[in-house]
């Protein structure tokens, strides 16, 4: 019973910040529309932003390719993935998805202690059984680009706070994770800033196109955020 009461209580915080966050002026997450193809295109088309995505992302970056990308996120339920719209144009794409853990010794441990699949599994039937480890281990991995545009303004910060409320209000989750390049400073910056804490010096390795770059390992917790960013009620 007290379990149930905590719960509720960290739910109320979450949905009250969130509200909060959307209420800022100069973005909002929103789900995609076809009619985004073209800004989409127009500012994914940029190396500096492929740079530090996977190859998953197309260099250079068509119309067909943003059309196709939204073809593919329409059917979400729930939602995965949003567009940052800056000034009413899609400036940008942040997404939550659920993915094996990187830390083998996390995984092994979570999936002692769990080892059937949960009641609301039904949330991620489009995955597949990596995914279906993932959820049992509770985690999601956040994902994010901007605009070149719109750098250094705190507008990816501020997005990945919203994500996140989003991400431990709707799903099962208890942790969210990023895997910034080494390189990419700013993105390791803005995570810090949104909370996240670098689980490790150690650093791990990605293929993309034929190389191998590092990547470091961020997170947060859902208690973590609720107690840096969400204020009880005096």
């Amino acid at each position: 019973m007290k379990n149930h009461k905590k719960n509720h209580k960290n739910k109320r915080f979450i949905e009250r910040f969130t509200k909060k966050c959307t209420e800022r002026l100069y973005y909002k997450l929103r789900k995609f529309k076809e009619s985004d193809a073209d800004s989409l295109a127009k500012y994914a088309n940029n190396p500096k932003i492929a740079k530090f995505l996977t190859h998953e992302f197309p260099s250079p970056y068509s119309k067909e390719d943003a059309k196709e990308f939204i073809y593919k996120i329409a059917s979400e339920k729930p939602t995965k993935t949003f567009t940052i719209s800056v000034n009413n144009e899609s400036s940008g794409a942040i997404a939550l998805t659920p993915t094996s853990i990187p830390d083998q010794s996390l995984k092994s441990a979570n999936l002692e202690q769990n080892n059937t699949v949960p009641d609301n599994f039904d949330e991620f039937d489009e995955f597949d059984e990596i995914a279906k480890v993932a959820k049992v281990a509770k985690v999601a991995e956040i994902g994010y680009w901007l605009a070149e545009d719109y750098w250094n303004k705190g507008i990816v910060t501020n997005c990945i706070k919203d994500m996140v409320c989003y991400g431990f209000e709707t799903f099962n989750i208890n942790r969210i994770f990023a895997t910034p390049f080494v390189e990419n400073k700013a993105s390791q910056k803005v995570l810090k800033k949104a909370g996240f804490n670098l689980e490790s010096e150690s650093k791990q390795i990605i293929l993309k196109n034929s190389h191998y770059y590092e990547v470091l390992m961020f997170s947060i917790s859902r208690e973590d955020f609720i107690r840096a960013f969400i204020q009880p009620d005096k």
